[in-house]
């Protein structure tokens, strides 16, 4: 959820910087590990691997709208190749 409501300080703030220059920094992990994996890892521990291989639909929903501020072409892949995914299954 922190990115999710540090991308809305951003969208609240657009002036002060420090909300992007934020997700910036904390989502270069997460775009890599979505490029590497197809997916988006689970509860990460300290060492930044993943504890489990818990797929949470929370956790695309928290980082999307970080995504579409800062990594466009991610946040586009999200909802291009997981989103449908999840509507097809409910």
């Amino acid at each position: 959820r922190t990115h999710w409501l540090i991308a809305m300080d951003a969208v609240l703030f657009p002036k002060d910087p420090r909300a992007n220059n934020y997700l910036k920094r904390a989502t270069t992990w997460l775009a890599n590990y979505w490029r590497s994996n197809g997916k988006l890892p689970g509860p990460v521990m300290p060492a930044g691997t993943e504890r489990t291989a818990l797929l949470s639909n929370a956790i695309y929903g928290a980082n999307l709208m970080g995504f579409a501020l800062v990594q466009p072409r991610v946040s586009q892949q999200l909802l291009t190749n997981w989103l449908p995914k999840q509507i097809n299954e409910e």
